[in-house]
């Protein structure tokens, strides 16, 4: 049974066009799709009596659009594209006329609306007698502009799905998912997959799902695989989900998909890499949770190669769409003088910035530096180099976000690596003199590996016990990976 708002606000024009023509849409591509002898009913609320009638009348303003019966889409078609937009919102009262016809059935209920009840009974309660008089029964919800608290209660106590959507394109897509909860479930959505989360803490994660692996204190930044996905935790909170296999989104996303797809169903990107092919794009802005897309070649043409859903969108007032070229360049000209080399990358909570390589004439100190689009310091950072060994690596960035230049101060190769944080990038644990021992962020002695398969570089850093001598030392070695916020061995 498909429960359908056509309450008053159902009229607005943003959809784009009004909301109700968006969820008739859905409705109809969602009977469209089901084999023809699945039973499917329409209860509709607010589309009988004008809300200038005052809530005495407004509140009893329930009707069954379509009787729960095998499907006639020709008939299923005229009768939705019959409903109007008018009234009140008797929500509990549309869900127990919704759940009649399935009192002696298995059977799922799917609420479409715009906002919250403005009538008696409590639906979030309803929900849950629903579902104690015939377990057999789901009830799932579907937002439409909303993320209302009570329509994910109402999904809650009817053991069933809440997702929202925010245009026709995510609404046809998402009603069809919800149709069936287990596979929703199973599908990555704007706020998680597979039942978690972003924001999850890891504590209750393991208590909700014992075969979630134990490992490091929660405390720490972290990553573990478990379910064909990397699930990326920071001071115990799940902050990004990067699948290894090919899951789809709850819109049918999957890699290989075209990008025109992508755009059409969550917009302009937030944020563009074209240098590493990484979009960003608004998965839901409540959260700041964004669908990280990597693409082959455009961001409007190419096709999706992998899908991350991650706590980074950035903040619209902090995105350089598109850097000031002479703000840029005076400001990496005051930090590092004479800048041989410039790239722009996206950073997770800034988007383009710009980052800088000046390099000696011969041996002596060479200059990192990090601007935002308006040609603001992010980071300064003093090398010693041999000549000019001071690059950027290829590809700058891996699925870390993390941006890897590599040097030679005069005998061994090192790896800098430049972490996004909250202002810029994190310390690399260097003084200005242009030291170049090993710290936290910088590995001397090292080279950068990759990326592999999983989108990341490893660094491989050596060893030498320069017995009897440093030429004739023993050389030891070790791969370093990282882990949510530094890299281990």
């Amino acid at each position: 049974m498909i429960v359908l708002d056509a309450s008053e606000s159902m009229n607005t024009d943003d959809a784009p066009g009004p909301r109700l023509d968006a969820a008739k849409q859905a409705v109809q591509a969602l009977v469209a799709s089901v084999p023809p002898e699945t039973e499917v009913g329409v209860t509709a609320f607010g589309s009988t009596v004008p809300s200038t009638k005052g809530p005495t009348v407004g509140c009893t303003d329930v009707v069954t659009v379509a009787q729960l019966a095998p499907v006639d889409r020709q008939q299923m078609s005229t009768m939705v594209g019959g409903v109007r937009a008018q009234g009140w919102s008797p929500v509990g009262s549309a869900l127990l006329a919704a759940a009649e016809p399935l009192k002696d059935k298995r059977g799922s209920i799917i609420l479409v609306s715009d906002g919250e009840a403005t009538c008696q009974p409590d639906p979030c309660a309803t929900a849950a007698q629903i579902r104690e008089q015939n377990p057999e029964i789901t009830i799932s919800a579907v937002g439409f502009k909303t993320a209302s608290e009570q329509l994910k209660c109402i999904a809650d106590a009817g053991n069933g799905e809440f997702v929202t959507a925010d245009n026709t394109a995510q609404l046809i897509p998402r009603l069809k998912a919800v149709q069936e909860p287990n596979s929703a479930a199973s599908a990555l959505t704007p706020d998680g997959l597979y039942g978690l989360s972003l924001g999850d803490s890891l504590d209750d994660i393991r208590a909700a799902n014992p075969s979630f692996p134990s490992g490091p204190d929660p405390g720490e930044s972290v990553v573990i695989e478990w379910r064909d996905c990397r699930w990326h935790f920071a001071d115990g909170e799940l902050i990004k989900i990067e699948p290894t296999a090919a899951v789809a989104t709850i819109d049918g996303v999957v890699p290989g998909a075209p990008m025109s797809r992508v755009v059409e169903l969550y917009g302009e990107p937030v944020s563009v890499d074209t240098a590493q092919h990484r979009a960003y794009f608004v998965a839901d802005r409540s959260i700041q949770s964004a669908f990280m897309v990597t693409y082959d070649s455009d961001p409007a043409a190419g096709t999706v190669q992998s899908i991350v859903l991650c706590k980074c969108l950035p903040e619209p007032s902090s995105i350089s769409a598109s850097p000031d070229p002479a703000a840029v360049q005076t400001g990496l000209s005051a930090l590092c003088g004479n800048v041989a080399e410039q790239r722009t990358v996206t950073h997770p909570k800034l988007g383009q910035v710009v980052v800088g390589l000046a390099r000696p004439s011969g041996m002596g100190t060479g200059c990192i530096a990090a601007v935002d689009g308006d040609g603001a310091e992010l980071l300064v950072q003093k090398v010693g180099v041999y000549k000019d060994a001071l690059d950027f690596a290829d590809p700058i960035t891996d699925s870390t976000n993390n941006v890897f230049i590599t040097y030679n101060p005069g005998r061994y190769n090192g790896v800098v690596v430049l972490v996004p944080d909250e202002d810029g990038f994190a310390d690399i644990g260097w003084d200005q003199s242009g030291e170049y021992q090993s710290t936290t962020n910088a590995f001397y002695y090292a080279e950068l590996e990759g990326p592999g398969s999983d989108g990341r570089y490893t660094i491989t850093q050596y060893g030498n016990d320069c017995e009897p001598s440093c030429a004739d030392g023993a050389i030891s070695e070790k791969t370093l990976r990282w882990n949510g916020s530094q890299y281990i061995g």
